[in-house]
């Protein structure tokens, strides 16, 4: 099978041409967008700038969702006209599999796609799709999948910048972090108590305005507060008159516990129990939110919570949570 693909690859490139001519880009209205989601969940967030902008510029939206731990994330998600979810094998490159998603694609004659993910593979889809518009940033060799190249992606200082640029012509200036708009997200109106019923958490005090704690990170140690600063931390605030939530996905179970054990069980355990769109409307309830560089930092950040943010590894100013509070 990789024979045949590779064959059609090139009888593909052959018949339009390539390497791509340069074209004339021009910013007509409105266009059928579809936007590639990324790979991480707090790029998926940051990646609301981008959404948010092409709505302002009067584009119609699809979002094409190939991770399976993604699927309804976008949902909640600010700038989505449309959700398409195709999960792909994330590390192989699979091509019949993305022949088969282009397939999905061709049907709804979108007037370009936009990649956030830089992967040589990822931009593959576009290309069988025949989509006349394919823009990403330059990598990985895809010299020859994209018509519409960014360069010099140094220039952006911020990610979510990196976002925002794929709106803009390559030639244009770098736009301003201040221009770019906050990613949002949007909960159902649940309580909280309702959502501990459904989920078998037992609370505390469920009217008292609960912290929520995010210790986790999926980029590993580097980006976690060691879990004894958090034990110590609930504790502050357990004593202060406080309810205290933990936050986390099935990676953090053994944190959510180390904590429970280190408060004596006074904490509201919510790691592994619950959907992306379960958190956001548990975290919906929060007075505030201390979190590691995590996609749940950012999420807090899309809610409009305060945040506290702790960074290890990583600077601080690339990506940011993007709120004011």
């Amino acid at each position: 099978p990789y024979k045949i693909y590779g064959q059609r690859l090139m009888s593909k490139i052959r018949n339009n041409h390539l390497p791509p001519k340069p074209i004339a880009f021009c910013n007509i209205m409105p266009k059928k967008i579809v936007v590639v989601a990324a790979g991480w969940l707090g790029d998926n967030i940051m990646l609301g700038s981008l959404l948010r902008k092409l709505q302002q510029q009067g584009h119609h939206i699809t979002i094409l969702n190939t991770h399976a731990h993604f699927v309804g994330l976008f949902t909640r998600i600010e700038g989505v006209n449309a959700i398409l979810d195709f999960p792909l094998p994330k590390q192989a490159l699979c091509l019949r599999k993305r022949w088969q998603c282009a397939a999905l694609l061709k049907p709804y004659h979108f007037d370009e796609i936009i990649y956030a993910p830089n992967t040589f593979k990822s931009a593959l889809i576009g290309f069988f799709a025949g989509i006349p518009l394919r823009t990403g940033w330059h990598g990985e060799a895809r010299y020859i999948l994209l018509n519409k190249r960014h360069n010099n992606k140094n220039r952006c200082h911020t990610m979510v910048q990196t976002y925002v640029q794929l709106a803009y012509r390559p030639s244009d200036e770098i736009v301003p972090f201040t221009e770019c708009p906050e990613p949002r997200m949007r909960s159902k109106s649940l309580s909280l108590a309702q959502l501990a019923s459904n989920h078998g958490i037992k609370l505390q005090d469920p009217h008292t305005k609960p912290i929520m704690l995010c210790p986790g990170a999926a980029a590993g140690e580097t980006k976690r507060w060691p879990v004894q600063h958090y034990i110590t931390l609930s504790n502050q605030l357990l004593d202060a008159g406080y309810t205290v939530h933990i936050l986390g996905g099935p990676g953090e179970i053994a944190l959510g516990e180390q904590i429970q054990a280190g408060t004596h069980s006074r904490c509201a355990n919510w790691t592994g129990k619950t959907s992306l769109t379960t958190v956001v409307d548990v975290m919906q309830h929060a007075q505030a939110v201390v979190a590691n560089d995590s996609g749940l930092m950012h999420m807090a950040a899309a809610l409009s919570k305060p945040v506290m943010a702790i960074y290890g590894a990583t600077p601080s100013h690339f990506a940011p949570p993007l709120t004011t509070r």
